[in-house]
C-alpha cells in the first residue's frame, strides 16, 4: 500500500503536479493521493497554490514540498518604526 512518504517523495521530484498528475506518476488511484496530500498539508509538509484562475470551487492545486514555497519570517527593516506594544 502507498504512503505519504511515497507521495511527498513524488512532489519533491515533480514540484507544481496536480493530484491527478501524482495519482498517474505512482500509479495510484485518486482518493488515495488525495488522502495523503491532505495529511501532509495538514502537517505542513506540502503546501499547495491554485493551478489556474478558473472557477475558484473547480481549480485543481499544484502541490509543492514545504521547503519549495517557505518564506523565511519577515522581520521590520532595520529602523523602521513598530507599534508602542512592540508588534
Amino acid at each position: 500500500m502507498i504512503g505519504r512518504t511515497e507521495v511527498l517523495a513524488f512532489v519533491t521530484e515533480h514540484p507544481g503536479a496536480t493530484a491527478t498528475e501524482i495519482a498517474r506518476g505512482l500509479g495510484l488511484p485518486g482518493y488515495r493521493v488525495y488522502t495523503a496530500l491532505e495529511t501532509l498539508y495538514g502537517r505542513r509538509r506540502v503546501e499547495r497554490q491554485p493551478a489556474s484562475k478558473s472557477i475558484e470551487d473547480n481549480r485543481p492545486y499544484r502541490w509543492y514540498p514545504a521547503a519549495y514555497t517557505a518564506r523565511p519570517p519577515t522581520t521590520p527593516a532595520m529602523g523602521a518604526p513598530t507599534r508602542a506594544d512592540g508588534s
